[in-house]
């Protein structure tokens, strides 16, 4: 009875692990559909540059996302940032996966947390 508990229990914390390259390919941000970034991995870093933009407002190759560090304990992508191509500023920013496939892309300004869902490009 006890080696059937500890192998659900091994068994379940696989799942509960994340890939930190999950967020690797192209997502599409998920209300408008008018930005595609695509994340892709440098070492231990991950960058998002612009592959595609509707009203090419955002110059397409522009380095949207940089130096962002996967977070083992939070589960996040953190300590990097996100780079505003109309202002020219940087702000912090914190990627999440969220349970239904959806990356969560957080941009801190200020005291206000500025938040964009994208779904990935089959």
């Amino acid at each position: 009875m006890k080696l059937i508990l500890v192998l659900i229990l091994l068994f379940s914390m696989k799942g509960y692990s994340q890939d930190p390259d999950v967020i690797v390919g192209k997502w599409i941000k998920a209300n408008k559909e008018d930005l595609i970034i695509e994340v892709f991995k440098v070492n231990d870093e991950y960058n998002g540059k612009v592959s595609w933009s509707k009203d090419n407002k955002k110059p397409i190759g522009f380095l949207m996302l940089e130096n962002l560090r996967y977070n083992q304990k939070s589960k996040n992508w953190e300590g990097g940032k996100i780079h505003d191509p109309n202002s020219n500023r940087s702000y912090d920013a914190t990627l999440a996966m969220q349970s239904d496939g959806t990356l969560q892309v957080s941009g801190n300004v200020l005291f206000l947390k500025i938040k964009r869902a994208f779904k990935r490009v089959r």
